[in-house]
């Protein structure tokens, strides 16, 4: 799909990295906070789709990484799991 826009001249978004799957609350309302370390299954789709133009941050707290900043805010996150692990 994203190579379908592209060739349309739109440029696509990947969102919410690095996953916004284990969140239990709506991040409009409460900030979620994921304890899990391993990330891998909820990476997968970035890194897949590492190549776009742009990718979204998921507004999470993913505690094993930073415990007091959602990854849109986090040089933890953005870092290590963003560009480090998904390669954006």
């Amino acid at each position: 799909m994203a190579n379908g826009v592209l060739a349309a001249g739109v440029l696509p978004v990947g969102k919410h990295a690095p996953g916004h799957g284990r969140a239990r609350v709506d991040s409009h309302l409460l900030p979620p906070k994921v304890a899990e370390q391993d990330l891998s299954t909820d990476i997968r789709p970035f890194e897949l789709n590492a190549d776009l133009p742009w990718m979204m941050t998921a507004h999470i707290v993913y505690e094993a990484f930073d415990p007091a900043l959602p990854a849109t805010l986090s040089p933890a996150v953005i870092g290590n799991v963003i560009r480090g692990r998904i390669g954006f």
